[in-house]
């Protein structure tokens, strides 16, 4: 039997009357408690589609609001349940009506097995209408206690304005939040429902309930912050009449309930209002509005140095960079990052998404699109291109000279917003106009750039996780970067051979959300069954890793790319047998070595372990017999890339070598005679054997260090 597909304005009338019914308070209540608190099984393995989520519960909520609400206690229990499974049976509804478009555009397999990226991709908003489901059914973008941390630093420059025009303090804008939840969170615990209907839904009903006599009593300013967020009870909501259109409850998420009662629904949302409604106040105050933007845009600049300063160090990010070509002005940067090869473009802005481009509007979303990531993208390329030509010069924000070396080879762009931009990845693989060979950005809000530098904490991490989303940008999509990131630690961001498109599940962006608030202490571990961890990187990877990073080279970058690149089944045999080498050289005094051609095209690695120097004679032919042996070890496999790694064992620390190439394979008359005559059986590391062989007596000390004898220790 066909289902039938209602629109969602006959779903939203059927729940506007639902809303009006005797009780429903009560009702929704116990929905709410039930979404929000109630966790029978681990976070990581609840299907979160199944239950309502924060903007389905505001949404009701808002509709709620269109009339007074109904306080008297519903008839009986049976009406209780029979308007609950109403209420979540409706919600679904809306959610299917609203989705109903991109399912039957583009289902998962389509997804999956369409021949090009703009096939597959263009179906889903050809229709603007197709973007209200992603930008209302998505991720929120932030966690409460995001939004709360990052207030301070989002409003420092306009504390003045904030505690003179609303009197309350700019630390109460977090404390009292955080206060509220910590309240919610103890009646929830201490919830003992009854069998009286009564005491039930007097339960339900007050773990939402705010007295300020009784829970803000030593908060000054409380009065003023409760009037600040807050509606009366009364029709306020009159407009709402979809999920695209301004719900009051969203910035003014506390309905008063009388003169010192208070209803919050969900403190998500007044930590969300608390870091975005200043902004909105500041813009109707014509004294103020034009100094609010720019502190906006100052903020946003100096957040997002702050981060990338806590992976990369002060001496390699730079904030407010100016472009100049003879001596005059040509763009600027907003945060620069160079680190050895590689440079980061920042460039943030402070649009978010309107009303209209919410409710689907094609041509509004294609103006804030504009506004707020092509405007920023187009100055990102200006600024790639004035890096890679030499006739540009760079000045940090006090006019020092920034040396951009000859070497720079990869300049990756990242688009930050002030705020979360719902379903901001596939907007990007719809409206972004770019040239061709011009790769895409990284478009992130600051909260998602915190979460990126927090699991990307080393500077070759993040620069990889960058490297590999501008490679395959074409084969990833995603609504939300949290959700690529998670694909990313748990299974790396490479494409799959069979499959011309990878969509990151949403699912993803809540695991990583999820374990990041564990992270940092804000949730107990004990609600995730797993953690979230790099599954393709072992031990013994990071410790080559390590090797790699300590060495003397000037540029790891690359090689660490090359090791990242083939970490996994690729790598595991090969690192298990450095070990065993440098086992062999320990007992014998002998050089070895092995190779691992051909793990990718054009690609390979190989490793050789030398036994301790004598002299400083020796420590030359070292250096200089591993180079020409990595010479000869890549020309002979008619690679284009190559690792060469070796180890100086028998001291107390072992040293590490490292040799790295990525100049394309060509024909050679000289590295073909050299190659012949240095890889002949006989040669190469046997001949370092006759050169190098030091093996020690019986009785001498142990040439690895340990201090005891040789026979008693490698010798045995």
């Amino acid at each position: 039997m066909t289902q039938i597909i209602r629109p969602p304005s006959d779903v939203i009338s059927e729940l506007e009357e639902l809303s009006r019914e005797r009780g429903f308070i009560y009702t929704f209540s116990f929905i709410a408690f039930a979404s929000l608190w109630t966790v029978s099984q681990k976070l990581d393995q609840i299907d979160w589609s199944e239950r309502p989520n924060h903007r389905e519960l505001s949404f009701l909520f808002g509709l709620m609001a269109n009339y007074p609400i109904d306080l008297d206690y519903p008839e009986s229990e049976i009406s209780i349940l029979e308007q609950n499974g109403r209420a979540l049976s409706l919600l679904e509804e809306l959610h299917h009506s609203y989705s109903h478009f991109k399912s039957h555009s583009v289902g998962t397999e389509t997804l999956r097995d369409q021949s090009s990226e703009a096939e597959q991709i263009s179906p889903w908003f050809d229709n603007g209408e197709a973007m209200v489901e992603p930008i209302f059914y998505g991720g929120e973008g932030a966690s409460e206690f995001q939004f709360l941390e990052m207030v301070k630093d989002r409003y420092s420059k306009d504390r003045h304005w904030i505690e003179s025009t609303k009197r309350f303090k700019l630390e109460s804008m977090i404390e009292i939040p955080r206060r509220l939840k910590q309240i919610q969170m103890e009646r929830v615990n201490a919830t003992q429902f009854s069998d009286s209907l009564e005491d039930f839904c007097r339960q339900c009903f007050e773990i939402f309930v705010i007295n300020i006599d009784e829970s803000m009593d030593d908060i000054e300013d409380a009065d003023n912050f409760f009037n600040a967020f807050s509606v009366p009870y009364q029709q306020v909501n009159s407009e709402l009449s979809s999920i695209g259109t301004y719900n009051i409850v969203d910035s003014d998420p506390i309905i008063k309930l009388d003169d010192r009662q208070y209803y919050l629904l969900i403190a998500a949302f007044l930590a969300r209002s608390v870091y975005e409604s200043p902004s909105y106040w500041m813009i109707k105050d014509s004294r103020h509005a034009d100094q609010a933007q720019i502190n906006k845009g100052k903020v946003t600049e100096e957040i997002s140095f702050k981060l990338l300063e806590t992976v990369f160090g002060s001496e390699n990010v730079y904030q407010n960079v100016k472009i100049k070509k003879n001596g005059h002005d040509e763009t600027e940067i907003d945060v620069l990052v160079i680190f050895q090869n590689k440079a980061i473009v920042v460039q943030a802005k402070s649009k978010k998404l309107t009303e209209p481009s919410k409710q689907g509007d094609s041509d509004s979303l294609v103006k804030d699109f504009n506004e707020a990531i092509q405007a920023s993208y187009d100055q990102c390329i200006r600024s790639r291109n004035a890096l890679t030509r030499p006739e540009f010069e760079f000045f940090d924000k006090e006019g020092q000279v920034i040396t951009i070396g000859p070497n720079l080879d990869d300049v990756y762009l990242i688009c930050v917003l002030t705020e979360p931009y719902p379903a901001l990845g596939v907007q990007i693989k719809r409206y972004l106009k770019r040239a061709d060979g011009d790769p895409y950005p990284v478009a992130v809000s600051l909260f998602e750039l915190e979460i990126l530098t927090y699991y990307l904490r080393s500077e070759f991490d993040l620069l990889y996780y960058l490297d590999l989303r501008t490679r395959y940008s074409e084969q990833f999509a995603s609504n939300s970067e949290l959700a690529l990131l998670a694909f990313h630690i748990s299974c790396k961001l490479k494409p799959i051979t069979g499959y011309e498109l990878h969509w990151a599940d949403e699912d993803l962006n809540q695991w990583i959300q999820t374990d990041y608030l564990v992270s940092k202490g804000y949730l107990p571990k004990r609600i995730l069954s797993e953690r979230l961890s790099w599954k393709w990187r072992t031990d013994d990877f990071n410790q080559l890793v390590r090797v790699v990073r300590e060495s003397t080279t000037t540029g790891t970058v690359d090689p660490i790319f090359f090791l990242l690149d083939i970490a996994g089944d690729q790598l595991k045999d090969f690192i298990s047998s450095i070990a065993k080498l440098q086992r062999a050289t320990l007992r014998d005094g002998r050089p070895h070595d092995m190779t691992m051609p051909g793990i990718d095209k054009g690609r390979g690695i190989s490793f050789a372990s030398y036994p301790a120097p004598y002299g400083a004679g020796d420590i030359s032919f070292i250096h200089n017999h591993f180079q020409s042996f990595a010479v000869a070890r890549k020309y002979k496999s008619f690679a284009s890339e190559w690792l060469a790694l070796a180890s100086i064992v028998g001291t107390t620390r072992t040293q590490g070598l490292i040799w790295y190439s990525k100049e394309p394979w060509q024909s050679d008359p000289e590295l073909d005679e050299m190659t012949r005559n240095f890889l002949k059986p006989g040669r190469a590391i046997n001949g370092a054997s006759r050169k190098l062989k030091r093996k020690p007596s019986r009785n001498q000390p142990c040439p690895c260090g340990s201090g005891r004898k040789f026979k008693k220790c490698h010798g045995g």
